[in-house]
């Protein structure tokens, strides 16, 4: 047998194991369906089982093609140089055996985690290596019966693994004769082409294009939590578990002790306490409100909405003319001097529902998070104020963990694109046309509302039909300079901010309408990623909008030199709306009382001036106010170390200090 013949039949052998670990992975997923379901006995339609299979099946395209890919290098790889393929059948089976083992025995695993944590293998996976671990096994064997798992698996084990002998060997087909050439080079050509296509679609866990790949992050597609756990076979579940250990690991890069943290927050509360807990810094009374308390209050936080649109350099460039309508109106007040909480989406999703400054130690993966609800955090308080709690994404639940995180700190209600009978959208989430459109017809009157919304339209990898929703009719693109216009890239990111700013707007106006006795608070998560300034000034990199609109709102509502972070929205929306002496925690100061530092991740503002940490220089902003007093680095340093530093051991230790 040629060396070509059998690479060609080992070839066979690797889609065969390809297939077989493939199936068991279903097989698997179904099973684990039946068995948890029997004991939740949630509501579960067919339709939603079959949206998971198929998306379970497409993610375990990924696993399977990992596990075989391992063969090919070992087995088929080396059949272009040995000949011996009694060895390498042997190896293969003995590889496909071992990974039948390890599947099954994640899978016996699942089941008792699951029944534990609610969840598939995730971060917490990894608190094994902290626990006693005659502790665990002892609880393991009372609680679980681990006497009958270890039956369970081996059995399952053997069955599956003579059924994987048999199947390795049913009958290959010999490489083809032919009788020219080019005819074995064209049929060559034709399987190299076949398997770098199938090497993408795997990839992409069944797709061609990255646009649609499936991944852990983007899996939740039913509104089912068993059936979203599901979703992800054990291997892409411990794939989960290790990335967002690894975010938590990396993140851990401060030092800070007891002592530190009472000097920080005598600081920023100006104030000694007698109980040693971190929080009783941050309380704070409303001083009384400044405008009638609204029926429903909406936190928008668009996704990549940036300030540099709105900035009159760029008024050629008019994809924010929505937004810029509504700061134009009596009731609306703009702080352009205002930062984000840090680079990413997540970051602001953090910090407005913890109430806790961006610090990299992700606090919707701690185990703090979901112990105790933070007294900063924003639900939390808007419950106390009378409010019903509600979260709305425009994208999946199970996206770095937003749905439990949410719940957890305080919403009673989270919304997500899995709720929404409409699918257009990609894989990160529904179109933004939709999304606002489910909210819009599912606010309810009866009783007041807190509504935190997070869009998602407005992102990679920019699939909006812009044609189809007038973009390329619009002033907008029409009076693009001719210089963007030739880069279609550019003109697609263009368009797709002018699309989420102008459904945003209808949104907003829609509610105004049906619900005048409203206050909207719109913010952007990050500043833009577009690429659209080739030499962005520091301000223009970070900066985003904050905008305050509804009945009693006016320009003179907040002080002039105002200017802050995302981290001083929650202070802001207390004063603007509780009675005089409400008790609030925060760690910002409210923008009604001359907050003059804006924190960011990697950047602060103060007064007319932006710059980075550990950075000397910084850039005078003249256009926002006429004061050019260069504020002192040393206090601005102090400040945002203090924030910063109460943040992270509030997350990371708890709220005791001593």
């Amino acid at each position: 047998m040629s060396r070509l013949d059998l690479f060609y039949k080992n070839l066979q052998q690797d889609l065969k194991l390809f297939i077989f670990i493939w199936l068991v992975l279903g097989i698997f997923r179904l099973s684990f369906i039946a068995i948890m379901y029997a004991e939740v006995r949630d509501f579960i339609s067919l339709e939603d089982v079959v949206v998971s299979l198929y998306y379970g099946g497409r993610i375990s395209l990924k696993s399977a093609g990992l596990l075989a890919i391992s063969t090919f290098l070992f087995c088929t790889a080396t059949s272009l140089v040995s000949t011996d393929s009694k060895h390498l059948r042997k190896l293969r089976f003995i590889l496909g055996s071992a990974y039948v083992f390890i599947i099954t025995l994640l899978f016996h695993v699942r089941i008792p985690y699951y029944r534990e944590f609610a969840s598939g293998f995730n971060q917490f996976v990894f608190n094994i290596f902290k626990d006693d671990i005659c502790a665990l096994f002892n609880s393991t064997i009372q609680y679980y019966h681990i006497s009958v798992y270890i039956i369970s698996i081996i059995f399952v084990w053997f069955v599956l693994s003579q059924l994987l002998k048999l199947w390795l060997q049913v009958k290959t087909f010999d490489f083809p004769k032919f009788s020219r050439t080019y005819y074995t080079s064209l049929f060559v050509i034709t399987m190299l082409v076949t398997a770098i296509f199938s090497v993408r679609f795997i990839r992409f866990g069944g797709s061609l294009l990255p646009a649609n790949a499936i991944n852990w992050e983007n899996a939740a597609k039913t509104n089912n939590l068993l059936l979203n756990e599901a979703i992800l076979d054990d291997l892409q579940a411990l794939y989960r578990a290790y990335q967002t250990y690894e975010i938590l690991h990396q993140a851990k890069g401060l030092n800070l002790s007891s002592e530190r943290i009472d000097q920080f927050g005598i600081l920023l509360s100006r104030k000694v306490i007698q109980e040693k807990y971190l929080e009783d810094y941050l309380a704070k009374f409303s001083r009384g409100a400044r405008i009638a308390k609204p029926k429903h209050v909406f936190l928008i936080i668009a996704e990549s909405y940036s300030q540099w649109p709105l900035m009159a350099k760029y008024e050629k460039i008019r994809i924010s003319s929505g937004l810029k309508s509504i700061i134009t109106k009596d009731n609306a007040v703009l702080i352009p001097s205002f930062l984000p909480s840090g680079n990413g989406t997540i970051g602001a999703v953090n910090c407005l529902i913890t109430g806790l400054a961006e610090v990299n130690v992700y606090p919707n993966y701690q185990s703090e998070t979901f112990k105790t609800q933070y007294a900063t955090a924003l639900a939390v308080q808007m419950k106390q104020l009378g409010y019903k709690t509600n979260f709305w994404y425009g994208g999946y639940g199970s996206w770095q963990n937003i749905e439990k995180f949410a719940l957890a700190q305080g919403f009673e209600r989270f919304y997500s694109s899995a709720d929404i009978l409409n699918k257009s959208g990609n894989a990160w989430g529904i179109e933004d046309k939709y999304f606002l459109r489910f909210i819009m017809s599912n606010i309810n009157d009866n009783s007041p509302s807190f509504n935190m919304i997070l869009t998602s339209s407005n992102h990679h990898p920019y699939t909006i039909n812009l044609d189809q929703e007038g973009f390329y009719d619009s002033i907008a693109f029409k009076d693009l300079p001719v210089t963007i216009k030739r880069d279609e890239e550019k003109v697609v990111k263009l368009g797709h901010f002018w699309y989420g700013d102008k459904i945003l707007t209808n949104f907003i106006e829609s509610v105004r309408t049906n619900y005048p006795d409203s206050l909207f608070i719109i913010t952007g998560d990050h500043a833009d990623r577009m690429g659209i300034i080739s030499n962005p000034t520091l301000f223009e990199r970070y900066s985003v909008p904050l905008v305050i609109y509804g009945n009693g709102v006016n320009k003179s509502i907040l002080p002039s030199n105002a200017c802050g972070a995302h981290i001083n929205i929650i202070p802001t929306l207390v004063e603007l709306i509780a009675p005089k002496g409400f008790k609030y925690y925060s760690l910002g100061k409210s923008l009604t009382q001359e907050n003059t530092v804006g924190i960011h991740q990697g950047a602060w503002i103060c007064g007319n001036y932006i710059g980075k940490y550990n950075y000397d220089a910084c850039e005078c902003l003249q256009f926002i106010i006429n004061d050019k007093l260069q504020p002192d680095l040393g206090q601005v340093k102090s400040i945002t170390d203090a924030v910063r530093g109460l943040s992270w051991w509030r997350i990371i230790n708890g709220n005791k200090i001593h």
